[in-house]
């Protein structure tokens, strides 16, 4: 009687390892790449993710593609990911047409805006032609940049396509006139060394999030100025000796951000933009980092 308990227990045991290999043999990817990816449309297939980003899941196919290549499925195709290690992650509430009941977001509330602080862009860049001076008849000066105008941003989500951020700026002019009195026989000369510091505050609005993604935003800039006005009136004819004068002076200007623009991403991690409007400079362009 023992015999023929073991002998069963044989079989059943030779059945469940031929089934197996008869799996393996038929669906080799299965074993590989053990991530899974469920599509809004009900689909799924095997695959080995390699990033989940605010666009896009990025996989590749390691049994049926050697080379490594990377492939791309919007993140607004798919329902769901779940892991070799067994972790799973939902990414759209849609499945097959409806909403999934069991659809949970990811975060909220403060816990979702202190996950997506850490999980922004960093931009770094430099203005063309000046947009904002404290100097009443400023065109009326002659302007040479005395230091050019750099600025450097952090841009983070608040929700999809609203992000927030804060912005800071260096540049320095020096403006230069002079005028001729032939009744007096003076000749006045203004000269202005002017720096800024600016720190600003905006939120912003991504009309699409992709390759492309035009934005307009608005805000408040904090401008600190410096400025040395040094004044000189010399006699034309030498029957004066000349007067030179020299102020400081410094003081904290606010002025309004309104901008609009272009990102351009170049993979997952950089990315190239540029805006125009208000601030030191009309015009700015520079590089994106992408923390995520």
């Amino acid at each position: 009687m023992m015999d023929m308990k073991k002998l069963i227990l044989f079989i059943f045991l030779a059945f469940i390892t031929l089934t197996a290999i008869s799996q393996i043999q038929a669906d080799p990817v299965t074993t590989a790449a053990r991530d899974v990816v469920v599509k809004t449309n009900g689909n799924l297939f095997y695959c080995k993710i390699a990033e989940v980003n605010d666009s896009a899941v990025l996989y590749t196919l390691p049994q049926k593609d050697t080379t490594g290549k990377i492939y791309d499925v919007p993140r607004n195709e798919v329902y769901a990911v779940a892991y070799g290690n067994g972790i799973a992650q939902v990414l759209s509430p849609e499945l097959m047409g409806k909403e999934a009941d069991i659809y949970v977001e990811e975060k909220t509330g403060w816990n979702n805006f202190a996950g997506n602080l850490g999980k922004g862009s960093i931009s770094v860049g430099i203005g063309f032609l000046d947009a904002y001076s404290p100097i009443k008849n400023s065109d009326s000066f002659e302007d040479n940049q005395s230091m050019p105008k750099i600025f450097a941003g952090y841009t983070f989500e608040i929700k999809k396509k609203l992000k927030g951020g804060i912005q800071i700026g260096i540049g320095g002019n020096e403006l230069s006139k002079s005028a001729v009195s032939e009744y007096d026989q003076l000749k006045i000369s203004t000269e202005i060394d002017e720096s800024f510091l600016c720190v600003g505050l905006f939120a912003r609005y991504n009309f699409t999030e992709g390759i492309f993604r035009p934005y307009v935003k608005g805000g408040l800039d904090f401008i600190g100025v410096f400025m040395t006005t040094t004044s000189v009136a010399e006699s034309l004819d030498g029957s004066t000796q000349s007067l030179k004068t020299e102020v400081d002076q410094s003081g904290i200007k606010l002025n309004p951000i309104l901008r609009a623009g272009l990102d351009f991403t170049l993979g997952n991690r950089f990315g190239l933009y540029g805006d125009v409007g208000t601030g030191l400079s009309l015009v700015q362009v520079g590089v994106l980092f992408n923390l995520e």
